[in-house]
């Protein structure tokens, strides 16, 4: 026993639980350390697949990060990893929605991104708006108005998960008819296509400090000429012509590109990374000498 001051306790030591961070690259099961209390967790939602026959990217899938969820150590939580869109082709030209990602579904804790609305149809009279999703999808880029694209914010959240595709630009007579790009999750929007330029796709994010990996960039468009880029963090890039476009990468929540006579691409699958803090822990009763040398050497806990 040690005693100073008046306050007497055994001789202790600071336990301390490293930081545990656990990602999920496809549907799973989360068990806490059981000394974890709170958790700090990143959604991404599976992007949405690019269009072809001048279309527009895909809209990354919903990108949200959020800190201190409560949980019971121990517990179990479901995970949900959406998949990415299927990409538009010859027989259907419009790509698809990506799926949506949660943590723990279905309890009061719930967090959940949706997937990536799909690229907007260049074809038809008039072409169709990408559609809305975590992140909207690009217009069309045939008999597209001004301003058509994805609103990328439907269904609202708070904080909002993504950004608008950009619009496509051109008419049935042409000559030039390109599509809008996807926009990017939590990044930037998807940008307009212009007469020398389809849309480029929006960049994605980063979820906290230190974190050095882009995800949920969205897809460029596709048109005739002028291939787009795709957005920095997983995006796909659209093509012009015949050749296909790009995927958006595996496990980025990436849209896919759109093309402008060849597939598109799709969108690539989301992932969930759960991160456990660091826990210090120091029990029983602490000697004013022992609370000096741990506040000192930042091991002391509250």
């Amino acid at each position: 026993m040690a005693g100073n001051g008046g306050i007497i306790g055994p001789t202790q030591s600071t336990e301390i639980v490293a930081e545990k961070t656990t990602p999920f690259t496809s549907n799973g099961t989360l068990t806490t350390q059981s000394t974890t209390t709170s958790v700090n967790v990143l959604v991404v939602a599976g992007g949405g697949g690019g269009t072809r026959d001048r279309g527009g990217g895909g809209g990354a899938g919903g990108y949200r990060f959020c800190t201190s969820i409560p949980v019971s150590g121990s517990s179990p939580y479901a995970v949900v990893v959406g998949g990415g869109g299927a990409a538009g082709n010859p027989s259907s030209c419009r790509g698809a929605s990506g799926s949506d990602s949660s943590f723990a579904p279905s309890t009061p804790i719930e967090f959940t991104s949706n997937g990536g609305g799909a690229g907007g149809t260049g074809g038809g009279n008039p072409s169709k708006a990408g559609t809305d999703g975590g992140s909207g999808g690009g217009g069309g880029g045939i008999n597209a108005p001004a301003n058509v694209a994805g609103s990328g914010n439907s269904p609202s959240t708070t904080p909002s998960q993504g950004n608008n595709g950009g619009a496509g630009n051109g008419t049935e007579s042409g000559p030039i008819n390109r599509g809008g790009g996807g926009g990017g999750g939590a990044g930037g929007t998807g940008t307009t296509a212009t007469t020398s330029q389809a849309g480029n796709g929006g960049a994605g994010s980063n979820a906290w400090p230190g974190d050095c990996t882009l995800r949920a960039g969205g897809g460029g468009g596709g048109g005739q000429s002028s291939a787009s880029s795709a957005g920095p963090g997983g995006g796909g890039a659209g093509t012009t012509g015949p050749s296909a476009a790009a995927g958006g990468c595996t496990n980025t929540g990436g849209g896919g590109g759109g093309s402008g006579d060849g597939t598109a691409g799709a969108g690539g699958p989301g992932i969930v990374i759960v991160i456990e803090p660091e826990i210090k822990n120091a029990p029983g009763i602490w000697n004013m000498n022992e609370v000096y040398d741990n506040v000192k050497a930042g091991t002391w806990t509250n």
